[in-house]
């Protein structure tokens, strides 16, 4: 394998073939993460094989999917510290923002810093398609609204019942009671409930001559769990519901630290805009690339396995 031969090559066809150093580097780091473990796209049909598998054997089914795991941790990509000097300023927290895709908070509120423990993931066709970031504690309400406002997201995703969640309960209006945010103003539009909530809602800032901002609140109905049938049936509706309202906004997914369960719902999205795009799927490499962002995503046995039972429950359907 000789790179610089083959490079020097295309340059005598054209010569502004390869320009830059970081262009001619990314050919060394793109061949590293191929021979790390290459890729391994499944056609649908392959993929329903694997499904069959699964219904014969299911503990040969559930020891290819950990074995597959167990390659995905060894070539997670590993962090310093160097990589998280703006987090570090911040509240230590478990998991943290890497500074390279950390998003910062652009609007003045009084006493509020521009730091948020955010950051922007990629999904299969757009590289920022959505916002993953945790609940806020008590008192800091305000950041998540300017957030979503800031970066004029209208959809937020939570990965479980608002009704369970602390979070919700001082900046979540209702129907009968509008909620103050200062400097915000937030109302309930809107409410639908099938297997999934959806909550509409508008959000008004004080002193501000734009309108409200709309955005739409989706939820489950029920705990996430381990539970195959029922985890597998709300992920795709929560999965379902947000592709079928076509934003070409972020998308907001919210969830107690920032990690677990975003991680299932961004590679359940990615892999169905795959399949339905391409024909093609690749769980492997969906959550790797997810994993370049933020390393604790899909880190467990249990959210992959989580995954690929949405992806049988949508393919079987």
């Amino acid at each position: 394998m000789n790179i610089a031969e083959y490079v020097r090559k295309m340059r005598e066809k054209r010569i502004n073939m390869v320009q830059t150093y970081e262009q001619y580097k990314t050919i060394f780091l793109t061949l590293n993460e191929m021979f790390k473990d290459p890729v391994g796209v499944q056609t649908a049909i392959d993929y329903q094989k694997s499904l069959q598998l699964a219904k014969r054997d299911h503990h040969g089914f559930i020891s290819t999917v950990k074995t597959e795991f167990q390659k995905l941790l060894s070539i997670r990509h590993c962090y310093s510290e160097n990589d998280y000097k703006m987090a570090l300023t911040q509240a230590s927290t478990s998991i943290r923002a890497r500074d390279q895709y950390a998003l910062f908070l652009t609007s003045s509120v009084p006493e509020r810093e521009n730091y948020i423990n955010a950051i922007s993931l990629p999904s299969f066709t757009h590289s920022n398609a959505f916002i993953i970031t945790h609940y806020q504690t008590i008192g800091n309400y305000v950041d998540f609204i300017r957030l979503i406002t800031d970066y004029e997201s209208d959809i937020v995703v939570c990965m479980e019942p608002l009704s369970n969640v602390e979070f919700a309960y001082e900046w979540l209006p209702t129907a009968t009671k509008h909620r103050t945010v200062t400097p915000y103003t937030i109302q309930l539009y809107q409410e639908r409930i099938t297997e999934i909530k959806r909550s509409e809602i508008d959000i008004v800032k004080e002193e501000s001559s734009d309108g409200p901002w709309s955005i739409e609140i989706v939820e489950p109905m029920l705990t996430l769990t381990q539970d195959y049938s029922q985890t597998a049936s709300q992920i795709l509706s929560l999965v379902s519901c947000v592709q079928s309202l076509k934003t070409h906004n972020p998308i907001t997914v919210v969830c107690r630290d920032g990690a677990a369960l975003c991680g299932v719902f961004c590679a359940v999205y990615n892999v169905i805009q795959q399949l339905t795009i391409d024909e093609e799927i690749d769980v492997f490499s969906v959550v790797r690339l997810l994993q370049t962002r933020r390393p604790e995503l899909c880190s467990t046995l249990e959210e992959y396995t989580m995954i690929h039972n949405a992806l049988m429950t949508y393919i079987e359907s």
